[in-house]
């Protein structure tokens, strides 16, 4: 009977690499979905991040003629990784890209594959040294500069130095790896051609501190396509800029501060360009900055460095020719004030549900809720307590502020 009954299960093979499987998704009779490192996405489903692979299984049974050798080999388990196609998409794109001679066929075949790009989504991902494995640049941390506002100690670290720096880095940052060279070159190219803002000198100018006249024409002239001597004006500009597009549409080639700007906007993140001291002081100026995407954007910071490869160089003739990645060590959340306050609220709230118990137990029945609502009650007036304090500190500080000598002079 048990050997009846076994001819009628399908004949299935095991997933390879089961023991590394960490999170398991189906959502259709036969087919799953696996990753190695679980997705904390609300749909984890839908994201091919952390290498999303897929497998169907041959659900035919043992003893029909899909049992044959030969139709084994063809029902056996089909796998589907979609990291491999996402890959490949990318990967021929960039193909694609390098056998255009104009702006204008690069802006055409942009605008065809925009929403196929798009349908490729990027977790909200927050990279470090601990997650991404990465290695320090030491020599770059020697020549970080001080002047950087930032909320906890950050390192720089190695990547691939043979021109695809700005793509390696941009994914580090979007996914943890430097593997998204392609993807993240063909992202970069589609959204300089698809949108003029990068030559707005209003939208430029965000994230700087002083004012700057004419950023266009700065950012012209530090374009590889630049030549000296060139007449700026917005024509010349626009055509050196679309030309730039071009050229970066290349594989291994240079990019600069107009490709800082457009991962920044698809990282959907500010972006700190960490420029050392070194080197002209206005370059310095124009490139040691805070860049914002042009539109949705989340709080945390990407840490992006200017470096070089040379060690010919005097420091007053410094130029920079790579890009680095700045990571924190492990990302730390630190809690706030209120969030101490809730948690040390639960910690009371259950030793008095324990307490509750243990009561319960001895007297054969449960104490009344009156503790509990006590606790609900303090964490409600904790809240309003705290909300009242900061306005009252923010009065405070401006009632200081508007304070003069001849009011120092009453209150003696």
């Amino acid at each position: 009977m048990v050997e009846e009954k076994h001819k009628l299960l399908p004949s299935l093979k095991s997933i390879p690499g089961t023991m590394k499987i960490h999170q398991i998704i189906t959502n259709k009779p036969g087919e799953i979905a696996h990753r190695s490192v679980s997705c904390t996405c609300n749909d984890p489903s839908t994201h091919s991040c952390h290498d999303l692979k897929k497998f169907v299984f041959d659900s035919h049974p043992a003893n029909t003629a899909s049992s044959t050798p030969m139709n084994r080999a063809k029902n056996s388990i089909v796998a589907l990784s979609v990291e491999d196609q996402r890959a490949k998409f990318f990967e021929e794109t960039l193909r694609a890209f390098a056998k255009m001679k104009t702006f204008d066929e690069i802006l055409m075949l942009s605008m065809s594959i925009e929403n196929l790009i798009k349908s490729y989504e990027m977790c909200e991902f927050i990279p470090s040294l601990h997650y991404t494995g990465l290695s320090v640049d030491e020599i770059s941390m020697s020549i970080y500069p001080a002047d950087i506002t930032q909320e906890q100690v950050m390192y720089t670290v190695s990547v691939s130095a043979d021109g695809n720096c700005l793509p390696y880095t941009g994914g580090v940052h979007a996914f943890g790896t430097e593997k998204r060279g392609a993807e993240m070159r063909v992202r970069i190219v589609t959204e300089l051609a698809l949108h003029q803002l990068y030559l707005d000198q209003t939208y430029l100018q965000r994230g700087l501190d002083v004012s700057t006249t004419n950023l266009p024409m700065r950012f012209a002239m530090y374009s590889e396509s630049y030549l000296p001597g060139l007449l700026l004006n917005a024509t010349s500009i626009n055509t050196l800029f679309q030309n730039e597009v071009v050229n970066v549409s290349r594989d291994k080639c240079y990019m600069g501060i107009w490709q800082l700007f457009a991962l920044s906007s698809i990282l959907k993140r500010p972006i700190v360009s960490v420029y050392p001291q070194l080197g002209n002081p206005s370059v310095r100026m124009d490139l040691n900055r805070t860049i914002f995407p042009r539109e949705e954007q989340r709080s945390n910071k990407a840490f992006i460095m200017w470096i070089s490869t040379r060690t010919d160089m005097v420091h007053v003739h410094w130029v920079p020719n790579h890009f680095i990645p700045v990571l924190p060590i492990d990302v730390v959340h630190k809690p706030s004030d209120i969030e101490i306050q809730r948690w040390r609220l639960k910690a009371q709230r259950t030793k008095e549900k324990v307490k509750t118990e243990k009561d319960m137990n001895s007297n054969g029945m449960f104490k009344s809720g009156e503790e509990e609502k006590k606790t609900e009650h303090q964490e409600s007036f904790l809240e309003k307590n705290t909300e009242h304090s900061r306005r009252k500190t923010a009065e405070f500080d401006t009632s200081e502020q508007s304070r003069t000598p001849e009011h120092e002079k009453e209150m003696e």
